[in-house]
């Protein structure tokens, strides 16, 4: 699931809940945003959009979606330019923030302050464990760069 997937899940969400409790401006306004986002791609795409911003912008914004994926395809190649030790060292690192994520949406859900407390305090732990992988990689990666330029 991508990032923009989640984010209008999460506002869906959000919108939904907040019709239900009555909090009727704030759920206006975020089923709005939902709208916005379910119904922007199509509308992009469309000639509409074409004939109201002119085709210099529309051809500037697929640059910039261009730009994003080359992005993508160069974090990527990023990765894969690592040696197995600095993969597995910032796989360990993802999976310790991954973990800490959920810790923080736990102290978040909590019912009680001292539940929450504690959640929290896991959860920077669990921050504070992802550093040293982190900066065993970071270590790596300058001492490899560092031979190759010697080489």
């Amino acid at each position: 699931m991508n990032a923009a997937t989640i984010n209008w899940l999460v506002l869906a969400y959000l919108a939904i809940w907040c019709w239900a409790d009555g909090f009727t401006t704030t759920a206006f306004v975020l089923t709005v945003l939902v709208s916005f986002e379910a119904l922007w791609k199509p509308f992009v795409n469309s000639s509409l959009a074409v004939k109201l911003f002119g085709t210099e912008t529309m051809a500037m914004l697929q640059q910039k979606n261009v730009t994003g994926r080359q992005k993508n395809i160069l974090q990527e190649k990023l990765y894969m330019s690592l040696s197995p030790n600095e993969r597995a060292l910032t796989d360990e690192v993802l999976q310790q923030l991954s973990a800490a994520t959920k810790w923080l949406l736990r102290a978040y859900r909590a019912e009680e302050d001292n539940d929450a407390l504690t959640d929290l305090s896991i959860a920077t732990r669990m921050l504070e464990l992802a550093q040293e992988p982190l900066l065993n990689a970071k270590r790596m990666i300058k001492t490899r760069k560092e031979q190759d330029n010697n080489d």
